[in-house]
């Protein structure tokens, strides 16, 4: 194809992307209770209509992950990951949250930035790629997941079903087209405190969970203000927050148990199993603590390969330099960068500000310039055979 007709065709492919955006705002995907299945069957036809091998892993009753191959799958050059549920819609909303109005220069939707925009422009830039008459030295990978915004069983079957290695992974999270290095882990845990019951007409026979319970949280307000001053240079400092507490059955009885859920957010290196160690140290025989969730932190350094194509990408579709951060709420980028030991940046489309509220909405011009970031990787890591040399000198030095 000459250069005429590929522009045509990456015009073609931007115009593409911002329906499917709204395509797939149309199917709902709320999790819970999550209904992935049909938007990934949707997005299956397309890419198998691109030449892509791809496959829908139906692991339970409408949940799905759906992974995609162009060229080799054994000698990837980059992965591309996205989530397809969505939390909710709730009220508030001045368009019907499913019918992706286009306003104002925006699509507005439920997942319209989180982040179904970023699904349908990486396909978009695949069939750029695919269609655009260029020579595949190395294949690329596109992986659309179930069960984000809850616990994570879609990657978490991703990794335990799909072998991956590649130089570099885009996890297109809402970024404003920034380029976020990493963010902060997730980690959580259930602290329990044990009583005995008895009439609340007579306390001393009992014994109260939930006093118990108070001293406790005394302890922990203060270990939590130590724990904020542990810094990463990159990602901030450390948190952690009690959430949630339960105790007691009825008013007239004293309580047995009370139970309370923290969560601490931290940087690589620190795990959850360490942390609940440090908790049940504070808290002696007092209380019981056990691990309720991990997600570890994801880092790729600034001077890392990725973070500079990612930036000359973004600087040659955008003209405007490319800001590099942390991203500030938590992702599966980590699943790539500490499972699969992928160097993972996030990058996409939309405005994390925005998600998880009514009136969640996307940029279109965002989307057309995310195919055009999307398709320039793309072809960096797996098109030119120069700069593919050099990126892999560059990620596994």
């Amino acid at each position: 194809m000459g250069d005429k007709a590929n522009s045509r065709l990456l015009e073609s492919c931007r115009r593409d992307a911002v329906e499917w955006t709204r395509e797939l705002v149309r199917r709902n995907s709320e999790n819970p209770p999550g209904r992935e299945l049909d938007c990934i069957r949707w997005c299956g036809d397309i890419l198998r209509g691109l030449g892509m091998e791809a496959s829908v892993d139906e692991f339970a009753p409408g949940r799905a992950n759906l992974t995609a191959f162009a060229g080799d799958r054994n000698q990837l050059g980059i992965v591309f990951n996205g989530h397809i549920d969505t939390v909710p819609a709730k009220d508030g909303w001045d368009d019907p949250p499913f019918d992706a109005v286009l306003r104002d220069g925006c699509i507005w939707g439920r997942g319209s930035a989180d982040m179904k925009s970023g699904c349908a422009a990486m396909m978009a830039a695949a069939k750029y790629v695919l269609q655009a008459g260029l020579e595949l030295k190395r294949g690329f990978a596109l992986t659309l997941v179930a069960d984000e915004e809850c616990v994570n069983r879609g990657a978490l079957r991703l990794q335990r079903t799909t072998p991956l290695s590649a130089d570099a992974c885009i996890v297109c999270e809402p970024t404003q087209l920034q380029i976020h290095y990493g963010n902060r882990g997730f980690t959580s845990y259930y602290i329990r405190t044990y009583g005995k019951s008895c009439h609340g007409c007579e306390p001393r026979r009992g014994v109260n969970a939930i006093y118990k319970m108070a001293r406790v949280l005394v302890k922990l307000e203060q270990f939590a203000a130590e724990f904020s001053r542990r810094t990463n240079p990159q990602l901030g400092e450390a948190s952690m927050s009690v959430g949630t507490i339960r105790g007691g059955t009825s008013l007239n009885t004293v309580p047995d148990f009370c139970e309370i859920e923290l969560e601490a957010r931290v940087f690589p290196g620190m795990r959850a199993d360490g942390i609940c160690r440090e908790l049940q140290e504070l808290l002696g025989g007092e209380a019981a603590v056990s691990v309720r969730s991990e997600l570890p932190a994801s880092l790729v350094p600034l001077d890392s390969g990725i973070v500079r194509i990612a930036g000359e990408c973004v600087r040659a579709a955008t003209g405007r330099d490319a800001v590099a951060a942390k991203f500030p709420a938590c992702s599966e980028a980590s699943f790539f960068s500490e499972g699969y030991g992928i160097p993972t940046v996030l990058l996409g489309p939309g405005d994390i500000g925005c998600a998880h509220k009514a009136n969640e909405h996307v940029p279109v011009e965002e989307i057309r310039q995310a195919v055009d970031i999307y398709a320039m990787l793309m072809e960096a890591y797996s098109v030119r055979m120069k700069n593919q040399k050099e990126v892999s000198t560059d990620e596994h030095s």
